[in-house]
């Protein structure tokens, strides 16, 4: 069911991408919670599915982001398309500073654990 999920995400994701142009050349894509598990499965397919795309994972925790970076360049066989921005989202000058020349954002981070899990994912789709 989680793979599902995350792969609806991808297309709603993808698909809005497909409208977005960029000043800058290529599209630049935040995931928010971008250093956990569906954070990190959102960069690698969104990365796979458009390898042009920039991804800037951003999450609270500076040592577990640069695992997730790691892992997301790993699984997709190649580094400096994907990087990580240490980011309260509840903080308006720290979110100022994250979408700085972002073109999409992707929200994932939340209380995806317990009986609910999966409930704020399937709400946001």
């Amino acid at each position: 069911m989680l793979r599902a999920l995350i792969l609806s995400l991808i297309f709603v994701v993808a698909g809005g991408l497909a409208s977005v142009g960029s000043s800058h050349g290529r599209r630049h894509v935040l995931i928010l919670g971008g250093s956990g598990r569906i954070g990190t499965a959102t960069a690698i397919h969104l990365l796979i599915r458009d390898s042009s795309l920039r991804i800037r994972l951003a999450g609270r925790d500076a040592q577990r982001g640069q695992k997730a970076v790691d892992e997301v360049n790993r699984e997709v066989g190649r580094a400096g398309w994907c990087d990580f921005v240490s980011c309260d989202y509840t903080s308006e000058v720290e979110m100022s500073f994250a979408l700085e020349g972002m073109d999409a954002v992707v929200h994932v981070a939340g209380p995806f654990v317990g009986p609910n899990a999966l409930r704020p994912l399937q709400l946001s789709l």
